[in-house]
């Protein structure tokens, strides 16, 4: 499965097979011009236009132009599948993390930490130190990082989950009312770390991440792990030194990380054996006592985040 990130502004956003839209859709089900999706006077609209296999939107026919809705599903054809979310402030409050077992209720910054450590923001009487980690992206996507699990996923409001006994569900804080008392914001993820990926054939690959305030450190030989890291490296560097800003700089595409370690001949169940890699690289930078949420994961994409790279 490929996943993108598809953004609508002012421009019209075509879809379909052919070289001249703004998205290229390489799919056989897919007609060369099949649908476009524009701003209108209420809200986005997306149009078929006259599509061999037709565009629907929570399985409904798109007969000419319908409005699109924050959740919705719109398929093109029977393959591809594009999910519309609205980025921006919701109404109805703001996010928030209700302890359903606990009975209480946390506002959320931009990351959460659910675990048994005295700095934890959801604290746990008993468990792992960091048992889970929700990410609140900038366009509103909420990402949870099961680690107890070693799963990931995206949430949406309403959506519950277990951590250690301990039942927790995404919702708004209620409109024009007071939040619960317990209710407190995250601090900005910060991590002071330094990652150094040497890729001297000679003396073999090598990655070693470090802690510049504690010194802590994490070295990784496996060259699969090693090729990860060198490839979110770059891509964070690259970013930086073009200035992207923080909350867009070092996402690279899955899709581009598993050709970049197994190559283009093996993606064939490469979306398995990437979470196994992820998975992996993490234990071990937790293993090391570093955090291993600086490599941060949603929706098809992945991010390192670490305050300096350095590549020889």
């Amino acid at each position: 499965m490929v996943v993108r990130v598809i953004p609508v502004g002012d421009k019209p956003v075509t879809l379909g097979r052919d070289l001249s839209n703004r998205v290229v859709l390489v799919d056989d089900s897919v007609s060369a011009h099949h649908a476009v999706v524009e701003r209108g006077p209420s809200g986005p609209l997306v149009r078929d236009l006259g599509s061999t296999n037709g565009t629907t939107i929570n399985g409904q026919p798109v007969v000419s132009r319908r409005k699109l809705e924050h959740g919705d599903q719109l398929m093109l054809g029977p393959d591809v599948t594009l999910r519309v979310r609205f980025v921006g402030a919701q109404q109805g409050g703001q996010l928030m993390l209700r302890d359903v077992t606990a009975g209480t209720a946390y506002l959320l910054g931009d990351r959460f930490v659910i675990g048994s450590a005295p700095d934890s923001h959801g604290r746990l009487v008993e468990g792992p130190a960091r048992a889970a980690v929700i990410v609140v992206h900038g366009d509103g996507e909420v990402w949870l990082n099961h680690e107890l699990e070693g799963t990931e996923r995206a949430l949406e409001l309403g959506d519950a989950f277990e951590v250690a006994h301990s039942t927790f569900r995404l919702e708004l804080s209620p409109s024009g009312s007071s939040l619960p008392p317990t209710a407190q914001p995250t601090l900005a993820a910060r991590f002071p770390y330094r990652l150094t990926v040497t890729l001297d054939q000679a003396a073999g690959a090598m990655a070693v991440l470090r802690d510049e305030r504690t010194n802590k450190e994490c070295s990784i030989r496996s060259e699969q792990r090693v090729a990860l890291l060198y490839l979110l490296a770059k891509q964070l560097r690259d970013d930086r030194a073009l200035r992207v800003l923080p909350p867009l700089a070092g996402w690279c595409h899955d899709e581009d990380l598993m050709v970049g370690v197994w190559g283009r001949q093996g993606l064939k169940g490469a979306a398995s054996k990437y979470s196994v890699l992820l998975h992996r690289v993490r234990k071990d930078v937790d293993s090391a006592g570093l955090d291993p949420t600086c490599i941060e994961k949603r929706r098809g994409a992945t991010r390192l985040r670490v305050g300096k790279v350095v590549l020889t």
